[in-house]
């Protein structure tokens, strides 16, 4: 069975174990949806952020969409070369602000529902809590297995909380702070033991 996957987050993390899994040849999982708020991401498909063509890794149709930003953006950016950093994409807003461009939690359960993905990859950095929070509700809404690499420590009870209604819906949460060591052989053996 394949399994299907969406990212939130397609930074170099997200790029990297793209890459590893197609390069593996391992074909059990594929990239179908992304979510993202940089300028240079959004509305682009996964293919062409990686600079690939579609395979059966990555269909042609595995579009990125626009999300709220549930925190903030990190301030430090700024302080980058353009080519070592992003901008948020003009249309996006913070979150509550009523903007119609970025996918609402109900517009993103649909979405997921609608590409059948049933596993998501949160990379969204780490102390994004409301974040962690928001994505952590649409994954139980859409029935989507997560692998968080942005922990919930910082929640306390609400981290037990969330991994305990993951656990009544028999879906897995992982989390990790190894964001780099985490490649597609480990994702499998989580999926497929």
């Amino acid at each position: 069975m394949t399994q299907k996957i969406a990212i939130v987050g397609l930074g170099h993390y997200a790029k990297k174990f793209i890459l590893e899994t197609i390069n593996s040849g391992d074909q059990r999982l594929e990239f179908v949806v992304g979510f993202d708020i940089a300028e240079n991401k959004v509305e682009k498909s996964i293919y062409e952020i990686l600079d690939i063509k579609p395979c059966s890794w990555v269909k042609a149709t595995a579009k990125i969409f626009p999300c709220d930003v549930y925190d903030s953006v990190e301030v430090h950016k700024d302080r980058y070369n353009e080519d070592k950093t992003f901008k948020v994409h003009p249309n996006i807003k913070d979150y509550g602000s009523g903007c119609s461009f970025s996918l609402g939690h109900y517009e993103i359960v649909q979405k997921l529902k609608e590409t059948k993905a049933n596993i998501v990859i949160n990379y969204i950095p780490y102390g994004s809590v409301t974040a962690n929070g928001k994505w952590s509700s649409i994954c139980l809404e859409a029935d989507c297995h997560l692998i968080n690499f942005n922990p919930s420590y910082s929640y306390g009870f609400l981290a037990d909380r969330i991994k305990e209604s993951f656990k009544n819906k028999n879906l897995n949460y992982i989390e990790s702070i190894l964001r780099g060591n985490f490649h597609s052989s480990k994702l499998l053996k989580l999926f497929y033991a």
